[in-house]
Formats: C-alpha cells, sequence, structure tokens
C-alpha cells in the first residue's frame, strides 16, 4: 500500500510545531502539512536554516521559525514558554530533531547529549505544551479535553481557580 502527501486531509486552522523541520522527515511533513493549509510552527536549532526551510515550503499554510535546542531544557523551557504565549492551541508535535554519531558531551544539565536531544527534549516539550495539545479544537478526540474558555493554554496560576 503506497501513500503520497497530496492524500493527507485539509489542514487549515490547525497548528502543528515540527521539531527538526528545516531537513529531511522533519521538513517533508512540514511542507507537507503546509501544503495543505496548517500553520508550522518550525521549531529549529539554527533559525537562520528554519528561515531558509520556511521559504523552500509553498501552500495555502503558513510557517512561524522559533528557535528551540533540545538539548538544553533552559532554553526549551523558554521555548515553550513563547510557544504557549503565542498559539490559541497546537494539533499536533511532530517529533523529528535528532543528533548521531558525536563525541561524547553532557548538556547543561548532565544528560548526554544525544539523548537529551532524541529523547528527553521532545518529552520534555510535549509535556510543556500538553495542555495546549489536548484542548486544540481539532485534535484527534482520543486526547481531545473538555472545552475550555479561551487562553486555556496558558499555565494557571496557584489559587486560580479557571
Amino acid at each position: 500500500m503506497s501513500w503520497h502527501p497530496r492524500q493527507l486531509p485539509e489542514q487549515t486552522g490547525r497548528t502543528v510545531v515540527g521539531t527538526g523541520a528545516n531537513s529531511g522527515i522533519g521538513f517533508e511533513a512540514a511542507r507537507a502539512l503546509v501544503g495543505r493549509g496548517a500553520h508550522v510552527v518550525l521549531a529549529v536549532r539554527d533559525p537562520a536554516k528554519g528561515q531558509c526551510a520556511a521559504k523552500r515550503m509553498a501552500g495555502t499554510g503558513r510557517t512561524t521559525v522559533v528557535e528551540l535546542d533540545l538539548s538544553d531544557l533552559d532554553q526549551l523551557s523558554d521555548c515553550a514558554t513563547t510557544l504557549l504565549d503565542r498559539l490559541d492551541d497546537v494539533s499536533a508535535v511532530i517529533c523529528k530533531a535528532g543528533v548521531m554519531g558525536r563525541p561524547l558531551r553532557l548538556t547543561a544539565q548532565g544528560f548526554e547529549r544525544q539523548t537529551a536531544t532524541n529523547h528527553v527534549g521532545h518529552a520534555a516539550l510535549v509535556a510543556r505544551c500538553g495542555r495546549c495539545l489536548i484542548s486544540a479544537p481539532r485534535a484527534s478526540s482520543w486526547c481531545r479535553a473538555p472545552k475550555r474558555a479561551a487562553g486555556s493554554c496558558r499555565p494557571r496560576r496557584r489559587g486560580s481557580s479557571s
């Protein structure tokens, strides 16, 4: 059974965050989604490469580029806060960034860099964006939360009843 990006359903109204979206499979996934109308946030380590990739994507959708270093949990936290402040909801996170075969190097938090980038960082990003993911109006039914008031993606403050 073969599949082609033309078989992707219409994505207008959906926002997708994609790591590793400036090359490889991440780029191809982002390009297909933009072609079908999605707003794709290219979360990339090098914003200049992200801008170049965004220029190569055509379609009815749009792109935004944000800097994200998955191996640095402090920078990741700042990026996630920016995403939560800018976006009303996130329909999906496509986790395709990765590093391979580099010399042993530890991150600022003490993780081995490949593990931090390929696994820990993606888990942390999805966890931080979780509220936006499950409240997205067009999220898959298996992960959709009950409807919430506008702005529900923003973290609640302690003592807040909303």
